[in-house]
């Protein structure tokens, strides 16, 4: 089996990437359609659909958001009705050693490695992330809470499962002192408490604070996820905010000027092995 240093010049890693990550989201396609379960892109796999009828050529992850009801419903069916020879969920039901709040559906037998994560217990392969999202409160003053309430949960958590993130902060510095008085298990639990708090509330808003644009940037219009409608991806379709010009806005500004090549996010992998699927763009491997 090939493994390869990740370098972002390298085109035909990034095309093997995309084909190993369309493996994935078909598995999801499938197992939501079947069973009437309403998802949406976000972020960069949305603005890779407005912009590049599929992945943004330099991207190399993909990302699908679903309601907290839909979520839920979603892990259970998983259960059955994944394909469990070639995928695997990981969450930090699944794997304790997992310091996020959200689903990874798994490519089995394929290996991709970040050094945040090297000293990290957890199942590393291709993946494409699901993320569930709350209601939020609209008041600022209780977002802010929120925020302080998850934001410390969330670091005791990732400092507890071997998670290499630099604390820039003083604050979260200090918080870090105190991981020793608190178990795994009252963290998360105190994570996902604050999480669902407002629920069974009636909002307008909703949020991922596990998302990577942080907890007020994941702050979304509810409407905009209900909205949703088939956007060409790749070879496939895939429901998008139909809205996307207000949210893409809210991300990015000028969403569809092309970054200049200094300012493309893309993440520094430590290695990637691509297993059974070396020969990716050659073969269909899984039929869909």
């Amino acid at each position: 089996m090939e493994k390869r240093i990740y370098a972002k010049q390298d085109e035909l890693t990034l095309k093997k990437i995309h084909a190993v990550l369309m493996i994935i989201a078909k598995e999801i396609k499938r197992i939501c359609e079947k069973n009437n379960i309403h998802y949406f892109m976000l972020a960069g796999t949305q603005l890779g659909a407005v912009r590049h009828k599929g992945f943004i050529p330099w991207d190399d992850d993909m990302d699908l958001g679903m309601l907290r009801d839909d979520y839920d419903k979603f892990l259970e069916v998983c259960k059955t009705d994944l394909d469990h020879e070639h995928f695997l969920v990981q969450n930090f039901d699944t794997e304790p050693g997992f310091g996020k709040f959200y689903t990874r559906i798994i490519l089995k037998n394929t290996s991709l490695t970040y050094d945040y994560i090297k000293n990290v217990n957890t199942t590393k392969g291709f993946f494409v992330d699901v993320f569930p999202y709350e209601n939020t409160p609209k008041s600022k003053i209780l977002q802010k809470k929120q925020c302080m309430i998850m934001s410390f949960a969330l670091r005791i958590v990732k400092e507890k499962t071997g998670y290499a993130h630099k604390c820039r902060t003083l604050g979260g510095k200090i918080q870090i002192l105190f991981k020793d008085f608190f178990t795994l298990d009252f963290v998360k639990n105190l994570y996902i408490k604050e999480m669902k708090r407002y629920n069974n509330k009636p909002t307008e808003l909703i949020n991922s604070a596990n998302a990577g644009y942080g907890y007020f940037n994941e702050i979304l219009k509810k409407k905009w996820v209900m909205n949703v409608e088939q956007m060409q991806f790749e070879d496939i379709t895939l429901p998008g905010i139909k809205d996307y010009d207000e949210y893409l806005t809210s991300l990015y500004g000028d969403y569809m000027k092309i970054p200049d090549e200094d300012d493309r996010v893309t993440h520094e992998f430590n290695e990637i092995d691509f297993g059974p699927y070396d020969n990716i763009l050659d073969e269909n491997i899984i039929k869909n």
